[in-house]
């Protein structure tokens, strides 16, 4: 179990942090055996607070106007502690408050509340460090509303084709246990041969509606298992792969994952931070945990001395060309920083190209697919009609 802490030593010294112990007593116990007097512990707990990254892009602002008007850090954390409106986050604003009133830094408490991004409080305690936490809270307003723009696209992407697709599948289910069962007893009284696509159809809609119970319990199965599958971090790192090579999708699903990479990237060097453990901390970040699998291998090899752009040239299939080329640029030049910008700039409009054409063709072929679906259900019904129509 992990424990938080605030204790002082002899000489008055702060010290907050973690730890790790069975019960909080066991806690206590280890840090007296340190010399240290225990002015506060308690155990972590997950902290529901919605959206962990709006959240985080929300004190962030609010938190960086403060500190441009030059008011103390704790007193801002307070400030804003008490203008929160929603029950969860005033609770943990007042948290981290109490923690920096005590002498510990905003980094740990940020930490401490476990909902905060990691590329937050890395760049934060980086920013502390260095003293330059004004500009470096300005960076992460300006890379968390990106990051939040980059969410909404993506699930703008996604919307249409399963709106459409789930029209069709709702479409082909009320013909199928509705309409095409109505017509049963009409086609045995007619007397006339049923074509095989209107024997398969009723078969169907006859097995559907006697076995739906168990149907529907194997449906649920098949997601549950998925998702639980899409856990383990071999199934997860090979479905990032496929994501990154689907055709239409994947130039779009390339520049996500770099524009996440670069992002994270250029606001960890800007705020200080060294090279193998920005790559660490991005690796922690990026959604697609192929790539995430990629930085994380790629930050020894850069600790070593090894160049990112001859990590990246090494899976060239996974990146978008220009940025390899552009990183290879920055660190040639030394303004790796500023390329990383760049590159996002071109990925955010590269993006939006590519939403405009998995748009333009998901509609045709999802009405295609539509089309075809009640057009097997509409000649279900249709041919043996006109078959008894003809024969008398």
């Amino acid at each position: 179990m992990e424990f938080f802490y605030h204790a002082r030593d002899r000489s008055g010294r702060i010290y907050t942090g973690t730890l790790e112990a069975g019960t909080i007593n066991d806690a206590a116990r280890l840090l007296r055996g340190r010399g240290l007097y225990i002015t506060g512990l308690t155990a972590r707990k997950v902290r529901h607070v919605g959206h962990g990254g709006k959240v985080a892009m929300l004190y962030i602002e609010r938190m960086l106007s403060l500190v441009k008007a030059q008011m103390p850090l704790a007193s801002a954390a307070a400030f804003v502690a008490s203008k929160e409106k929603d029950p969860a986050c005033r609770e943990s604003y007042s948290r981290i408050a109490e923690e920096l009133s005590h002498g510990g830094n905003l980094a740990s408490a940020m930490e401490h509340e476990g909902y905060f991004p990691k590329i937050v409080c890395g760049a934060v305690r980086a920013g502390e460090e260095s003293g330059s936490l004004g500009e470096v809270l300005e960076r992460l307003h300006g890379y968390l509303k990106s990051e939040e723009k980059l969410r909404e696209s993506l699930k703008t992407a996604m919307l249409y084709p399963c709106l459409l697709l789930g029209m069709a599948v709702i479409s082909a289910l009320f013909m199928l246990l509705f309409v095409l069962p109505a017509f049963s007893s009409l086609f045995t009284s007619l007397s006339v041969p049923v074509p095989w696509i209107t024997r398969a159809l009723l078969s169907a809609a006859d097995m559907a509606s006697r076995w739906w119970p168990l149907l529907l319990f194997v449906i649920v199965i098949l997601v549950v298992s998925v998702k639980l599958a899409s856990r383990y971090d071999r199934v997860a790192v090979r479905l990032g792969s496929a994501m990154l090579h689907m055709p239409l999708a994947g130039t779009f699903f390339r520049h996500a994952g770099c524009l996440e990479m670069m992002g994270t990237l250029g606001i960890l060097y800007r705020s200080g931070a060294m090279p193998g453990e920005s790559l660490e901390a991005a690796a922690g970040v990026v959604r697609n945990r192929y790539l995430s699998r990629l930085l994380s291998d790629a930050s020894s090899e850069v600790t070593k001395g090894r160049w990112l752009s001859d990590i990246m040239a090494g899976h060239a299939g996974d990146f978008p060309a220009f940025a390899i080329g552009l990183v290879a640029a920055g660190e040639e030049s030394g303004r790796l920083d500023e390329m990383f910008d760049v590159v996002c700039n071109e990925c955010r409009q590269r993006m939006d190209t590519a939403s405009g054409r998995m748009e333009a063709a998901s509609e045709p072929l999802m009405v295609l697919v539509l089309g075809v679906v009640v057009g097997a259900m509409v000649l279900s019904i249709v041919l043996p009609l006109l078959d008894a129509v003809t024969s008398i």
